[in-house]
């Protein structure tokens, strides 16, 4: 079945060629329900299934945010409602808010994936606790997991991090040392580095739905699960050699901060 899903909040402003700057817009009332009828629009549908708001603008009143939510979704335009990106104290307000108004958080997307972990902590554990159903983003930390870069060579124009200079600062000794681990167990295993990924969120993460961003169907139909037997050896030689190296505290730590444009 098609699951149709729209967000509100972050866009992108051109500011050079192929170069664009994203910001958060301001949380009007108005705006986010003329987002709404946009995407309906635009979709030709008559109810989305997922209305998200990607970040927040911490000038709003949140009753007054939820509140008008809370009548747009009487309104029968969406069906579900959603959160991106916001950090434990930003989710536990809404959350708090949500209930007094006999309104629910539906879904939670966070940034998530096994070189940037910080989110399983405190994040995931709300999740978890209020029954939100989640969505790890950056699964694959923005390209990085796929280990295109080299020591002492050009970045590849195709790379996100050719374009990215956020990108571009994580490529560090210390991800060449990841990188070299990470090969290494794949190696040992006979096993893709992309199913790893992927298992290790949906099945020791307890993540219930991941933001692929392939551009067809047949990248999808690619991707295994991995054996049981084999995430878990897998998973315990990456862990025992990230921290013999000192760097399973570092990937704990990332991103630095839970929503990085």
């Amino acid at each position: 079945d098609l699951y149709i899903a729209t967000k509100f909040g972050l866009s992108r402003k051109l500011i050079g060629k192929n170069k664009y700057k994203l910001f958060l817009e301001k949380f009007n009332l108005n705006k986010i329900e003329n987002s709404i009828n946009k995407s309906l629009k635009n979709l030709n549908r008559e109810k989305i299934d997922l209305f998200q708001l990607h970040g927040i603008d911490n000038t709003i009143d949140y009753h007054n945010l939820i509140f008008k939510l809370k009548k747009i979704k009487e309104k029968g335009k969406f069906e579900n409602f959603g959160v991106c990106n916001f950090n434990p104290s930003q989710l536990k307000k809404i959350i708090k808010v949500s209930k007094e108004l006999n309104f629910k958080i539906d879904s939670c997307q966070l940034h998530l994936n096994f070189i940037e972990q910080r989110s399983k902590f405190k994040l995931l554990e709300i999740c978890k606790n209020e029954k939100i159903f989640t969505i790890a983003n950056r699964s694959l930390a923005r390209g990085l997991l796929y280990f295109p870069y080299n020591k002492n060579e050009e970045i590849p124009s195709y790379s996100r991090a050719f374009r990215s200079k956020k990108v571009k600062s994580l490529i560090n000794s210390d991800y060449f040392k990841i990188k070299k681990i990470m090969e290494n167990m794949t190696k040992k295993f006979n096993i893709n580095l992309i199913d790893f990924a992927y298992t290790w969120l949906i099945k020791t993460q307890d993540i219930n739905s991941v933001l692929l961003g392939y551009s067809n169907t047949s990248q999808v139909k690619k991707i295994k699960i991995l054996n049981k037997n084999v995430m878990r050896e897998s998973l315990n030689y990456c862990n025992y050699n990230l921290k013999k190296h000192k760097l399973l505290d570092g990937i704990c730590m990332k991103p630095k901060k839970y929503f990085e444009r």
